[in-house]
């Protein structure tokens, strides 16, 4: 017997499923069928991923049809609209990213420049982190660069 509680409770070591319950005889549909019983010249693994598989299709039977695969929206003139919009979301963003180093003398972080673009200019692009991500060391350097023309003039 083994503690299992206050008060000294006990219960017995072990599996012993429900309480007062005694396990019948196995009926017929309890013992293993011959078909169930591995063969011989064919692995027992490859019996069992069989059985499996079988198993799950008749589970989960017209619950997971085939989607046919979708094509590519992006033909040339989607590209190119794309490719239009993300330029001038990257121009918007840049006009932002300067004005903000020039207030806090610090680059934004990726997140703070696409709330400021959002906020300010109420401009939604469905990527514009990854843009923003992806355009963040161009807006140094330009940033960089026009800074040093100014000097220099």
């Amino acid at each position: 017997m083994v503690p299992s509680g206050p008060g000294g409770r006990t219960r017995p070591l072990g599996n012993v499923g429900t309480i007062g319950a005694v396990p019948g005889p196995r009926t017929a549909e309890h013992r293993p069928d011959e078909q169930d019983r591995p063969t011989q010249g064919r692995p027992v693994q490859e019996q069992l991923e069989e059985h499996l598989e079988e198993q799950f299709e008749e589970h989960f039977e017209g619950q997971f049809e085939e989607q046919p695969a979708e094509q590519p929206r992006e033909s040339g003139a989607d590209a190119a609209e794309w490719a239009q919009e993300d330029a001038e979301f990257a121009e918007i963003a840049y006009k932002e990213f300067a004005a903000f180093v020039n207030q806090n003398n610090d680059f934004p972080s990726v997140d703070a420049l696409d709330i400021h673009v959002s906020d300010v200019h109420d401009v939604r692009h469905p990527r514009s982190a990854a843009l923003l991500r992806r355009m963040m060391p161009e807006f140094k350097n330009r940033y960089h660069a026009e800074l040093e023309a100014d000097h220099i003039a």
